[in-house]
């Protein structure tokens, strides 16, 4: 059952509350030479999703690609986010999904409420602790001004995509809801829930669901420091490669017989 929308809580639909005023690269100038040559069909993607999503173009041009990918190989799997906000990337894959006349299944796992307290370990970049942050925006034990899009501006967002293929919202913390609710093959797989302990709790049930050759991007990796260890610790018994997309998205394939030595925090 949806939440229901609290008048001293805005639900945010757009980046910048409106759409016109929300809406990016539309320009020839915002792209750079080397992604003009884009197909119009991937431009007109990005451009139609930009107002819903905070990451950088590189950022969204990446998970055209990587969604791409996957159906032209026939990698097989559902497509998963955990922390969607505005469901902005999620849109992305959807926007692919159509193009292919693919009907593959999407998760959008998150609390609906906005971020969730985080602990003492939880940084920013400048070494702040996001604590400081939640408590400006917390509006009650289970909900917070920050990255809050209410389902029902989620759901509004994914209708203008236009894909007819399957959707989960799964609502809550992903502490609760995973492993419980979970696809059985994952094709690819992001993370942008902003804290280390959801971070490390997603890819310690998720992670072994990615299919040979899927995908997986952390959103958080080159902002929240916690999150950066979190990732590396798990991956610590691997030789794997982080292709770095922009100064805070890095973007990983799972390869062939990979072990993946975890560690306990």
């Amino acid at each position: 059952m949806d939440e229901p929308i609290k008048k001293n809580r805005p639900t945010s639909q757009y980046r910048n509350g409106d759409l016109v005023d929300s809406m990016r690269w539309t320009k020839r100038d915002d792209w750079n030479p080397e992604n003009l040559r884009y197909p119009d069909w991937k431009k007109k993607i990005a451009i139609d999703c930009s107002p819903s999503i905070c990451t950088s173009l590189n950022a969204v041009l990446d998970l055209i690609d990587a969604t791409e990918h996957i159906i032209i190989n026939d990698i097989p799997g559902d497509f998963v986010e955990a922390g969607v906000y505005m469901g902005g990337s999620c849109m992305v894959m959807a926007g692919v999904l159509k193009h292919y006349d693919s009907d593959r299944a999407i998760w959008m796992y998150d609390t609906y409420q906005g971020v969730p307290e985080p602990d003492k370990k939880d940084i920013d970049h400048a070494n702040i602790p996001l604590l400081n942050w939640y408590r400006k925006n917390k509006v009650s034990e289970k909900g917070s001004l920050w990255c809050y899009s209410h389902l029902k501006s989620v759901k509004a967002n994914m209708k203008l995509t236009g894909y007819t293929g399957p959707i989960n919202y799964v609502y809550g913390l992903v502490e609760d809801t995973i492993p419980e609710t979970v696809p059985n093959i994952i094709s690819l797989l992001r993370i942008d829930v902003d804290l280390h302990l959801p971070t490390r709790h997603v890819l310690e049930h998720l992670y072994p669901k990615v299919t040979e050759n899927g995908h997986i991007i952390f959103d958080d990796y080159g902002f929240f420091p916690q999150i950066k260890h979190t990732v590396d610790d798990y991956f610590s018994g691997t030789k794997k490669f982080f292709h770095r997309i922009d100064r805070t998205v890095v973007h990983i394939i799972k390869l062939r017989q990979e072990i993946i030595k975890t560690k306990k925090l």
